[in-house]
């Protein structure tokens, strides 16, 4: 049995690393510019990778190359009118003196968040040119408002104020009941 099979013999092979330190000897250490030498020579106006780049600013190259309006997915947001959205603050109406935020609501920025949804003001966003647009259907416009119609408006007891002579009357009959309370003898069952 001198037949040594394939998969016992041993088969020289030069490892990734020793392939990767000579390449990177060859061609000055980068890799990069390894892969530059090899994608091309042709483009004359290569950076140096030592060199810092600076980022292309988004706003003012579209300011500059006004986008060509095809047929598209994208044509809608391009065809925008810039005075179609009007946002309005509203004040929150507060039911207390002071907010009820938890001390701790500062540190914690998850807490600082949540109650900051329940104290901010209202940010309404109105669009001028809704009924004008091809997703606007007066129908279904027509029955919100008859739906908002049928709802009852919700008042709560602490929105109530009480009238001044039927809180007193209820203040005088505690006092009457207190009193009876402290005129029954001790240990009496009347």
């Amino acid at each position: 049995m001198a037949e040594r099979r394939a998969f016992a013999q041993k088969i020289s092979r030069t490892v990734a690393a020793e392939v990767r330190k000579q390449i990177a000897g060859q061609y000055g250490g980068s890799p990069q510019l390894f892969k530059n030498l090899n994608v091309g020579t042709t483009s004359s106006n290569t950076v140096p990778l030592t060199e810092a780049v600076e980022p292309v600013d988004f706003e003012e190259y579209l300011i500059t190359h006004p986008p060509i309006v095809e047929s598209g997915p994208l044509r809608d947001l391009i065809e925008f009118p810039p005075d179609d959205i009007e946002v309005i603050y509203t004040p929150r109406d507060c039911r207390t003196v002071v907010q009820a935020v938890p001390e701790e609501g500062d540190t914690d920025p998850h807490v600082r968040d949540c109650a900051r949804s329940y104290t901010e003001d209202w940010a309404i966003v109105n669009r001028k040119y809704h009924k004008l647009s091809t997703g606007f259907n007066p129908n279904t416009l027509d029955k919100q408002k008859e739906r908002q119609k049928g709802l009852p408006k919700q008042v709560f007891e602490a929105d109530e104020m009480p009238d001044s002579s039927s809180y007193q009357d209820d203040q005088d009959d505690l006092k009457r009941r207190s009193m009876s309370i402290d005129d029954t003898p001790r240990g009496s069952w009347a």
